[in-house]
């Protein structure tokens, strides 16, 4: 009887510090985030800029636990009938009121890439710039996209579909 006493009680000794390792594994976790789909037409008219305010509920919702951004990657569809390549630069800032100007100065660069003439699918690709994961951190959710087309065509029209950032977000829920 003193036997099976001392090995029940081992049991749970091995239990209990195998809950508690995986309830302590469990409450730091790596999530994926991603802001809601963003929509841009770049023309002519407004000198191939745009700026759109974009949230991620993800990133709101467990903005108090987040203890950074592991890794960014954008994904978009875009259709350029420009008849030349464009080059699009992908900013981000918490200033919702940046211009073509000054935002190069002023705000983050995400992403930058050339665009063909022609419509294609860009698969999403990753950012790797740890200054952006520490701003997209910061920014809990809440910042502004601005895309700056740039060209040698005498006008520029280029739309980008479902714009996107995805984010792998480690997220401390103790």
């Amino acid at each position: 009887m003193h036997r099976s006493v001392v090995g029940v009680l081992l049991i749970l000794v091995v239990v209990a510090v195998v809950g508690c390792a995986a309830y302590d594994k469990a409450k730091d976790l790596t999530l994926t985030v991603r802001t809601a789909p963003q929509d841009f037409t770049l023309a002519e008219v407004n000198s191939g800029f745009e700026a759109n305010d974009v949230t991620s509920e993800d990133w709101e919702d467990h903005a108090d636990k987040i203890q950074s951004v592991d890794a960014i990657q954008v994904s978009y569809e875009y259709d350029n009938q420009s008849g030349a390549e464009v080059t699009i630069s992908i900013y981000i800032s918490e200033d919702p009121n940046l211009t073509a100007e000054n935002v190069a100065a002023s705000a983050k660069l995400l992403h930058q890439t050339t665009l063909p003439e022609g419509t294609d699918t860009v698969e999403r690709g990753e950012v790797g710039d740890a200054e952006a994961r520490e701003l997209l951190k910061q920014y809990k959710g809440n910042f502004t996209v601005y895309i700056l087309a740039e060209s040698i065509a005498e006008t520029v029209t280029v739309t980008i579909n479902d714009f996107r950032v995805y984010g792998a977000v480690n997220a401390d829920f103790s």
